[in-house]
């Protein structure tokens, strides 16, 4: 959706400013750093719980009026097993080296906390970067 409408807004931006025979580059600050908190899909949600996107672009308008628009989504994560946050995933009650991380159908960070004590699991970032680029002739 912050992509979607960050395209949006640089086309409008190009089309406004376009003179066929000059050049326009324009660059696009973007959303800044924003919480998301699951929203994006189950794969994104089961894995990273909440994280921090933000989204930034750049378009350029040759003199001939080809457009080239790259929008940037930029994520990260530090995943550091707090306790108390819940996943909110039903799944069935597992027991990892005699530790249960999941009751009553919910994995509760604590237990993972636990695991991270005896040095089971450990803290890690995630960090990417998604470049969606695109070529089109710049319509009136």
């Amino acid at each position: 959706a912050a992509e979607e409408a960050m395209r949006t807004k640089m086309l409008l931006w190009a089309k406004e400013r376009f003179r066929p025979g000059h050049e326009l580059n324009g660059t696009f600050p973007g959303t800044g750093w924003r919480y998301q908190s699951g929203g994006l899909n189950d794969n994104w949600t089961n894995a990273l719980g909440a994280f921090s996107v933000a989204v930034v672009g750049n378009i350029e308008v040759s003199a001939q009026g080809v457009v080239t628009m790259n929008v940037a989504t930029h994520v990260f994560d530090h995943y550091d097993w707090t306790m108390g946050s819940v996943l909110g995933k039903q799944i069935p009650e597992q027991k990892v080296l005699g530790f249960t991380i999941v009751d009553k159908g919910v994995i509760r960070d604590g237990e993972m906390s636990r695991l991270s004590a005896v040095g089971y699991a450990r803290d890690f970032a995630v960090y990417g970067t998604q470049i969606d680029r695109r070529q089109f002739p710049i319509s009136p």
